[in-house]
């Protein structure tokens, strides 16, 4: 079983609790939004392949792909600090100020000071750079990026170093009790002599660690942002003093204010307000509007407190199909809700108008809207149907499904309640 040197649920929490408000997609945080989805993305990525291949680089290209991956988990992160105005925790400098800032590469450090360095020519005792400024100069030889360590300040002022290949080493002992090493060949510019710099694995993996753990800040910081929202959405309460359309209509808007799917609400509030053009339809459909309207109060609790499951579960309710109704009901409601969009249109307009020849086909002269009206005709001849009074070419298409609901309802009331 292969040893797990990045925890994958540090990231897991991370995309949790970002996928868990619209703040960050929506709201105040969207400025974040595409750095934080491609960092998530590309932690993935590096966390599969580094444990995978940690332990021991099978070759030059494995050795240099944990470079690659390491390098971009510690940049990614870094850069989420930025984006979201988080302190780096680690030294942001050149030359490490104390141990903690150089602690992951400090005991090959020392070797290095000795091998390459020497004194500056100010000749003062030179200083061994940061965790960061290390690897960043490690990473440049590894990449082959010769014109990049001359960034480095810890080098002779001139001096750039060159490296022609990498190596995965055997178990190289005594290198201060780091074991298994990385071999970087260094050519310099200052010097005939090529060096062998010797990358412990346990240091450059402890480095990686240190910098992926970091997310969980960023996590910390994105709770902090959803709990400062949701503090200041339930200040926000609903009227209750108005009607039942317009205290619905408060609670669209709130919702709104919020980023929240209004798609359910919209449509109680088109039932409640929608004409009934047959007389014969008015006693059961003011039946199934007494029953909306028992459900605002809910609805208005689960908005002030901000429990959208008990806020779904509500909204559904309205909409709930009997359990013994006939077997193509599902289907047809479904073909009827996804087709018969427009709540003002009726099918004889969208027919002289022609509009049904704009829907994408289903079948040799025929439209989804078609289908749909012949979905319509099929549920009100089942015995559901039968509750209401249905002339689909003539009623709006809002009518239609108010009355395929309040057949549902009246199904429902009928016999699972009798």
């Amino acid at each position: 079983m292969e040893e797990i040197l990045l925890d994958p649920s540090l990231c897991h929490e991370f995309r949790d609790v970002i996928y868990s408000s619209p703040i960050f997609s929506e709201g105040d945080e969207k400025s974040h939004y595409s750095l934080i989805r491609a960092v998530m993305d590309r932690l993935d990525s590096c966390l599969s392949y580094i444990n995978k291949h940690h332990n021991q680089p099978s070759s030059e290209e494995v050795a240099i792909a944990l470079f690659v991956f390491g390098s971009m988990i510690v940049d990614a992160v870094k850069s989420l600090h930025e984006e979201v105005g988080i302190s780096y925790v680690y030294a942001d400098t050149n030359i490490a100020a104390n141990k903690s800032d150089a602690k992951h590469f400090e005991h090959f450090g020392k070797t290095y000071e000795t091998t390459f360095i020497g004194k500056r020519e100010d000749n003062k005792k030179s200083t061994f750079p940061t965790d960061d400024k290390f690897f960043e100069y490690m990473r440049s030889l590894v990449f082959a990026h010769p014109h990049g360590t001359n960034r480095a300040k810890f080098l002779r002022k001139g001096e750039e170093h060159y490296s022609p290949w990498i190596a995965s080493g055997g178990l190289i002992e005594p290198f201060y009790g780091k074991g298994e090493c990385i071999r970087i060949q260094i050519y310099s510019n200052q010097t005939d002599k090529p060096k062998i710099l010797f990358a412990p694995l346990s240091c450059l993996r402890s480095y990686i660690k240190s910098r992926y753990e970091l997310v969980s800040q960023v996590t910390a910081w994105a709770r902090q942002r959803i709990e400062d929202a949701e503090t200041k959405w339930k200040e926000q309460k609903v009227n209750r003093r108005l009607p039942p359309i317009e205290v619905l209509q408060d609670i669209a808007n709130i919702r709104k204010s919020r980023y929240k799917n209004n798609g359910g609400i919209r449509t109680l509030i088109a039932f409640l307000e929608c004409p009934i053009t047959n007389p014969v339809n008015k006693d059961a459909v003011d039946d199934y509007r007494r029953a909306i309207e028992e459900i605002v109060p809910n609805l208005c609790d689960a908005t002030d407190v901000l429990d959208e499951l008990s806020f779904s579960e509500t909204v559904s309710s309205a909409f709930s199909l009997p359990r013994h109704m006939h077997q193509e009901a599902s289907y047809q409601i479904e073909k009827i809700e996804e087709y018969l969009v427009d709540n003002e249109e009726t099918f004889d307009s969208c027919y002289a108008n022609c509009e049904h020849r704009k829907c994408l086909s289903i079948g040799a002269n025929k439209c989804n809207i078609s289908w749909a009206i012949e979905q319509v005709l099929a549920f009100t001849e089942s015995s559901t149907g039968s509750h209401v009074t249905v002339t689909p070419n003539t009623m709006s298409f809002g009518e239609i499904k108010l009355l395929i609901y309040t057949a549902c309802f009246l199904e429902k009331k009928n016999y699972e309640y009798a």
